[in-house]
């Protein structure tokens, strides 16, 4: 175990004993597992002896559903739900079929999605590959380091080059595209389901390859 989680059951048995803490969810494809870990360490040490005078640690979990849903900059208005990447792209470039970077799983629809992603917010479906993260690698800091654009990627256009080279690796997020952005507890599962499917098994069929 790493000594971190160690010291944060330690403070949670030390000056912060009886506190309960609240953990309020937006997605199980995100950092759920991590806040369940938390429980699990915290009753491990406790049989282990580590915390076993201290008061048991409260843990009220509860669902954050009044959030955004997701949150589109350039809707093209279509009120379909879309698997999206994350990049730094400045317009409506269309990715050709095939994404070399990832985009949508085998069988999925062509990659039609509103361009570009730059300042996409999703908080309610959204997942990693093995080693993926919503890690946008931004124009500025290619320009930083003097890497050209130009000399990066496959794509046809300047738009789509910029598209591959910024996306976020390894990420995906399901999107609704609309201009006004909805709130997740609005969202009816089976409007969604289809989309959240495409996003489990995109997420899962990618840990080799990762």
């Amino acid at each position: 175990m790493h000594p971190s989680a160690l010291e944060v059951v330690k403070r949670l048995s030390g000056d912060l004993a009886g506190s309960p803490l609240l953990v309020m969810g937006q997605t199980v494809f995100w950092d759920e597992p991590t806040k369940a870990l938390l429980r699990r360490v915290l009753d491990a040490e406790k049989r282990a002896g580590a915390a076993s005078q201290a008061p048991e640690v409260e843990i009220l979990a509860g669902i954050h559903d009044v959030d955004y849903f997701s949150r589109l900059r350039r809707p093209r208005n279509s009120g379909k739900f879309v698997l999206t990447g994350h990049d730094d792209g400045l317009s409506r470039a269309r990715l050709p079929r095939g994404e070399p970077s990832g985009g949508v799983p085998p069988g999925g629809a062509a990659c039609a999605l509103p361009r570009s992603t730059s300042d996409l917010w999703v908080s309610a479906a959204e997942a990693s590959q093995l080693f993926g993260s919503e890690t946008v690698i931004t124009r500025a800091l290619l320009n930083e380091y003097g890497i050209s654009i130009d000399k990066l990627g496959t794509a046809d256009t300047h738009e789509e080059l910029i598209v591959e080279a910024t996306q976020a690796w390894g990420w995906r997020g399901v999107a609704m595209d609309a201009e006004e952005p909805p709130i997740a507890v609005s969202v009816r599962v089976k409007d969604v389901l289809g989309r959240l499917s495409e996003l489990v098994h995109w997420a899962a069929s990618g840990r080799h390859a990762s």
